[in-house]
């Protein structure tokens, strides 16, 4: 009887396709940003890694409805900081950014979960490092030749067999550098 009700009713469907709308602007927000930190801070000579490790980690442990009241005290229409800055600087009549609409509300939530998305997936790309060191060592691999370099070169399509007894390991299949 209830779920008749709520299924019969259109301000459901409209409060679905609202949550859908948002949900889906919070993550286009915040799993692009979230890689792009975990793969600067995981698969590249980022200096100072610790330090932005920690920055990122310290944005999980923050309230979000701080982080909100932030943002509505910079980018909100009529009292945000930085719309006020812009109107006086160009002389607009109205505000520039607003995030009192769905789309500026599921952006702030993406800034705000960016860090755990970060932490998500930099413990994949960690895990994918340590198999790709040992792909490298069972694979016979120069240092300072990187299997990945090898199996997702751009343009190759041979099949370059594992090392014998790679499979029996649990070493996934991956390019050996041919002595010669």
């Amino acid at each position: 009887n209830n779920y008749t009700s709520l299924l019969a009713d259109p301000y459901s469907y409209r409060v679905m396709v609202t949550t859908l709308i948002f949900s889906a602007v919070t993550i286009a927000v915040s799993v692009p940003l979230g890689f792009v930190f975990a793969w600067l801070i995981e698969r590249t000579d980022l200096p100072y890694k610790a330090l932005a490790m920690s920055l990122l980690s310290i944005g999980v442990l923050f309230p979000t409805f701080l982080k909100a009241m932030g943002w509505v005290f910079l980018c909100h229409p009529r009292i945000g900081v930085i719309n006020i800055f812009l109107m006086q600087l160009f002389g607009l009549k109205g505000a520039p950014l607003n995030i009192a609409t769905l789309g500026g509300i599921g952006f702030v939530q993406g800034l705000t979960l960016a860090p755990l998305a970060y932490v998500m997936i930099s413990a994949a790309l960690r895990g994918r490092e340590r198999g790709l060191r040992v792909c490298d060592i069972m694979g016979g691999i120069r240092s300072g030749i990187r299997a990945e370099s090898l199996c997702c070169a751009p343009g190759r399509s041979e099949v370059l067999s594992p090392p014998a007894g790679s499979r029996r390991a649990g070493v996934p299949g991956c390019a050996r550098d041919e002595p010669g």
